[in-house]
């Protein structure tokens, strides 16, 4: 309930016929504006009549502490609202009002003649008023507030004590100040006081007294740092240390208020250290849970706080009105490439660019169709259906054409421009699926690759190797090491009734492999395996169908393709691999997932899809940590 100081006041801004309408030079302001302001529990409320004249867009309301100036705009509404609700005012001050209105092309009238109102009779809380440090914390929360929700005010604080200390020396309320206490070895009960001051403030300065008995054991558990942060996506907190302060204690038992944190000890021997961890949190919000620490001989426990973010999907604007195919880093953008030609509702030529806010064409675009494949060698170079380019900075240059069919993998290794596609020549010579350019122009690597309705669709380097991935049969089975003058094999390759690689990445320091096998170096290994420089071994049991893109993100791998399961668990078109076990990235999306990107530290998925997350993307989406 507000105080009587507080009761409304009605008063009038603006007289008939005080001014011409700024709006509408031809008509005269209507009758005054006859606004009324009043406070309440939830502040100050002004209503007014509305300018009825054509053109009127909407209303600035304005705030002074000084009569003479018009102040500060403190809000805006439509031409369609004629009241606001103000809650930022300070206690003890008197305010005054302006309202003027705003036209179509943002031309503002003369603010109304101003009137005031003076927030007042707001009173000092300062709870709890009296603690004693007994059995449940040797820490609590000070909170300062009062007991109109409408007036802030300035406070400080202040103890009589060293024994206990206050977090911060003052603020504006409504606020909070942790207070800590140490051990109590004077073996007497002693007591100490702090002191809120808020001046201009009823009740002000409030007094907390804090009251230690002599039957507190002289020691207390310490724990540092007492909060700690999860990312959203799983993880293991910063070392923890547990300790005592005023006497010795041998041992301690932890007890958690939720299931999704995991301590890595549950008991011990103090002094200790301790982390936390928590699986990835795709909830409705973001979450906090409670770590109790316990010890022998010490009546309070002491309390770690554990917050975790959430993971959320979100599209790229408006995304692409089709299929994208491929994502590059260039020059601090997103560069997209696939058979739409909108995005973010612009019209572009199968490319465009994200900035972090706004999609963008790409250049003036390729002229050629679509892209199947990007990647940034200094410059970035596409593939395309029949050859290569590189983009100046302003328009596409082909390093070579004449390729009779897709590009679909470049790379670059010892200093040379690998090109793997569909392919059997390139201009009047045979080169089957990889070729890589000279001054000379483009040669077949080694004795080339062969197999029916070849090509090579994944190109990468590992252990100072260029290994190649695809469908072909010889030098080996779908996949194979070039070291610049022979090929090698990688065991036995991939097997199944369909053997292809179509993704290559390093993680972990080994090398993996996705695509549709179910096989790899004769082990059961679900479309993604991994090797180590001598022998194939599965990811536990795989995915259940086609892996199309991988990539590595917050010491994660991230696969991605056709599949809607990932180590027996439901996870629709991608998911994590952590080393250890399989985990979906929320819903994931609603069809396929062609292509990933780490873009400003965050990851990317694109591919044809209308929904990520559950939430409308349109064949392009970010996932993001959400506070």
């Amino acid at each position: 309930m507000v105080p009587a100081a507080c009761a409304a006041v009605v008063f009038l801004l603006g007289c008939p016929g005080d001014r011409d309408n700024p709006l509408d030079p031809n008509s005269s302001l209507p009758d005054p504006f006859q606004i009324e302001v009043s406070l309440s529990d939830e502040g100050v409320q002004l209503e007014w009549q509305g300018v009825k004249v054509s053109g009127v867009k909407g209303y600035r309301i304005y705030r002074s502490s000084q009569e003479a100036t018009a102040g500060t705009v403190v809000g805006h509404v439509s031409s369609t609202v004629t009241s606001y609700l103000d809650q930022t005012g300070f206690n003890t001050t008197t305010y005054w009002y302006r309202v003027a209105a705003v036209d179509a092309n943002g031309a503002v009238s003369s603010p109304s003649l101003p009137d005031s109102v003076t927030i007042a009779g707001a009173r000092l809380h300062a709870t709890p008023l009296l603690w004693a440090p007994e059995a449940d914390s040797a820490s609590f929360q000070l909170h300062i507030g009062s007991d109109s929700t409408i007036c802030r005010f300035n406070y400080s604080v202040s103890s009589t004590a060293g024994w206990l200390s206050v977090s911060k020396s003052g603020g504006t309320a409504p606020d909070s100040v942790l207070i800590r206490v140490g051990a109590n070895s004077t073996g007497s009960e002693h007591s100490a006081l702090i002191m809120v001051n808020a001046p201009n403030v009823a009740d002000s300065p409030d007094t907390v007294v804090v009251t230690q008995s002599a039957s507190d054991p002289g020691a207390a558990l310490v724990i540092n740092p007492y909060s700690v942060r999860l990312p959203g996506l799983g993880g293991t907190s910063e070392a923890i240390v547990i300790s005592v302060t005023g006497g010795s204690f041998s041992s301690y038992t932890i007890s958690v208020s939720d299931s999704w944190v995991t301590p890595s000890k549950i008991s011990g021997s103090i002094p200790d250290t301790i982390t936390v961890s928590a699986r990835d949190n795709f909830g409705e919000s973001p979450r906090d849970a409670w770590v109790r620490v316990y010890a022998s001989g010490i009546p309070q426990p002491e309390s770690l706080k554990v917050h975790q973010a959430r993971m959320v999907w979100e599209p790229l604007g408006s995304g692409t009105n089709y299929l994208v195919r491929c994502l590059e880093t260039c020059d601090g953008k997103l560069i997209a490439a696939g058979q739409f030609t909108t995005a973010g509702g612009i019209a572009v030529d199968h490319m465009a660019s994200w900035d972090g806010q706004t999609w963008s064409p790409f250049g003036s675009g390729n002229g050629v169709g679509p892209a199947t494949m990007l990647n940034v060698f200094e410059l970035l170079y596409a593939g395309f259906v029949d050859g290569v380019a590189y983009w100046t900075g302003s328009y596409w240059d082909t390093v070579a054409s004449g390729m009779n069919g897709w590009v679909e993998a470049l790379a670059r290794y010892q200093g040379t421009l690998y090109v793997g596609g569909g392919f059997d020549s390139v201009g009047d010579a045979a080169i089957n699926y990889l070729a890589f350019w000279s001054s000379s122009g483009w040669s077949r690597v080694g004795s080339g690759l062969s197999g029916i309705y070849g090509r090579v669709i994944a190109l990468t380097t590992y252990n100072g190797k260029l290994i190649a991935g695809g469908n072909f049969w010889t030098p080996y089975r779908c996949i194979a090491a070039w070291d610049g003058s022979t090929w090698s094999s990688l065991g036995s390759g991939t097997g199944g009734a369909y053997e292809d690689v179509y993704a290559l990445a390093v993680y972990d320091g080994n090398l993996i492999a996705g695509g549709v096998f179910t096989s790899a170096g004769g082990v059961s290994a679900n479309h993604v395996a991994s090797w180590n420089g001598s022998s194939w071994s599965p990811l536990g049991s795989g995915v259940n169908n086609l892996v199309v893109a991988l990539t590595v993100y917050d010491g994660r791998l991230i696969a991605a393709g056709f599949f809607d399961s990932a180590g027996g668990t439901a996870a629709s078109g991608i998911a994590s691999w952590d080393g250890v076990e399989w985990s979906p990235l929320g819903s994931g999306m609603n069809d396929r997932v062609y292509a990933l990107e780490v873009y400003n530290n965050q990851l990317i998925a694109a591919g044809y899809f209308e929904q990520a997350g559950g939430v409308p993307a349109n064949n392009i989406a970010v996932l993001k940590e959400e506070d």
